[in-house]
């Protein structure tokens, strides 16, 4: 049996990870929802391959965001946030390139920040014990050990 705190504490983690999970599972669907304007600034800033860009990093976000709000493979899916933002955030939110535009620098460095923060809240998450509770990984792992003992019948029936 839990006590309060051990509650609480499970609790607060599965509103963390709706939250953090949910946040970026939103976010690979606005990618796919909004692909082709997406891809459109994507292109306007010279990259390549827009269209691919958009949807292979929208895909790596809406996967490790539903990883870490189901609780499933929740590692897996902050490797997949951690590549994203990774790659992304120096990328689009390149301030350091704004010294002209005020406006555009102060987003560009806002949205870094906010960025590397996220960062940093996926790295921590690996280290959390596994399996989390409430989770799609809880459940498989309770139902593992719950695998009914061969009943006498079966042992005496295999004998013959």
């Amino acid at each position: 049996m839990d006590t309060a705190k051990e509650t609480t504490m499970k609790v607060l983690l599965l509103l963390g990870r709706l939250l953090f999970g949910g946040f970026f599972l939103g976010s690979g669907l606005n990618h796919f929802v909004h692909h082709t304007a997406l891809a459109e600034m994507v292109a306007a800033a010279g990259y390549p391959l827009p269209e691919l860009a958009v949807i292979g990093s929208g895909v790596l976000i809406f996967l490790g965001g539903a990883s870490i709000l189901l609780g499933a493979w929740p590692r897996v899916g902050a490797w997949l946030i951690v590549i994203f933002l990774v790659f992304v955030t120096p990328l689009v939110n390149n301030f350091w390139a704004d010294v002209n535009n005020p406006q555009q620098f102060a987003d560009d460095l806002n949205n870094f920040t906010k960025n590397v923060g996220l960062l940093g809240g996926v790295l921590m998450s690996l280290f959390i014990q596994q399996p989390w509770p409430y989770s799609v990984d809880e459940m498989v792992s309770r139902s593992r050990q719950t695998i009914p003992v061969e009943s006498e019948y079966i042992r005496i029936f295999r004998q013959r």
